[in-house]
């Protein structure tokens, strides 16, 4: 595992994958240390995984990066492994609006990390890493950094109307937009438990706006490039076309912050 580890830096992977393989590793390892490698077959990491009562997503996680360590061991490239495709999870607007509700009135310190995530798409980690002077209410444009994309590439991405009225009425002078990624995951936690979500799936907020956005404009090439996804348009449209309905995505772009006290007050851009 330090030897995978170790390669990962040396070929300038980003941190935050390191980060996440690491710790996946040290949970597998913690329960494994008293075997030898070349023992353990791929059943004993599914054994492992349900075990450890992962499902979906977190089981694929897992069971993929123990996998990727046993083919490392034994020198084999990482092998793709084919499964029926997944539709990615969203919520229904009257969800969405729900949230935002609650969040105001419950959880005030989470509402413009929610407005950035639902509603200009942006990955959980690249709004974490989001600061202040990149969100830009005048011009209507959040400046991702290379250091924060996926991709290691800058991009604009547009603030949709609503977006910007969440954001004028939440917005801080300076800093970033969240404080750590524990402080989000507690304030996430505490709005699940106020608004009675029983479950957050994986990047729901961005698969949510993907949708949304899609429905609104039904252009991809133009949803994709607001997401920062360079991946095969023709698997982008089949993942989110029809995902949700126009009627729907028109009542999710209106979602709008309690009008007390919402004065919005913009410099012009120099």
């Amino acid at each position: 595992a330090a030897k995978y580890i170790r390669q990962m830096m040396t070929n300038d992977c980003r941190p935050i994958s390191i980060r996440e393989k690491r710790q996946k590793f040290r949970l597998l390892c913690a329960d494994f240390k008293y075997r030898a490698t070349a023992s353990i077959i791929e059943s004993d990491l599914v054994e492992w995984c349900k075990a450890q009562g992962y499902r979906g997503t977190n089981f694929d996680n897992y069971l993929g990066a123990a996998k990727s360590l046993l083919n490392f061991h034994a020198g084999k490239k990482r092998a793709k492994r084919q499964r029926d495709e997944k539709l990615p999870v969203v919520f229904a607007a009257d969800t969405v609006k729900h949230l935002f509700t609650v969040a105001e009135k419950d959880v005030p310190e989470i509402v413009s990390a929610l407005a950035v995530l639902f509603f200009t798409g942006l990955r959980p980690h690249e709004m974490m890493r989001l600061d202040w002077r990149n969100v830009d209410l005048a011009e209507r444009l959040v400046t991702v950094s290379p250091e924060s994309s996926k991709v290691r590439q800058s991009r604009h991405v547009e603030i949709p109307a609503n977006a910007q009225r969440w954001l004028a009425k939440y917005r801080s002078e300076s800093g970033p937009v969240v404080s750590s990624e524990s402080a989000y995951r507690n304030a996430r936690e505490k709005l699940m438990e106020k608004a009675k979500l029983a479950d957050w799936p994986v990047d729901v907020a961005r698969h949510t706006f993907a949708t949304a956005h899609f429905a609104q404009h039904g252009d991809a090439g133009k949803t994709a490039q607001q997401l920062g996804h360079f991946g095969s348009l023709q698997m982008f449209t089949r993942h989110y076309r029809g995902l949700m309905k126009p009627s729907d995505a028109a009542k999710f772009w209106k979602i709008l912050p309690a009008a007390k006290n919402n004065v919005i007050q913009l410099q012009s851009a120099a």
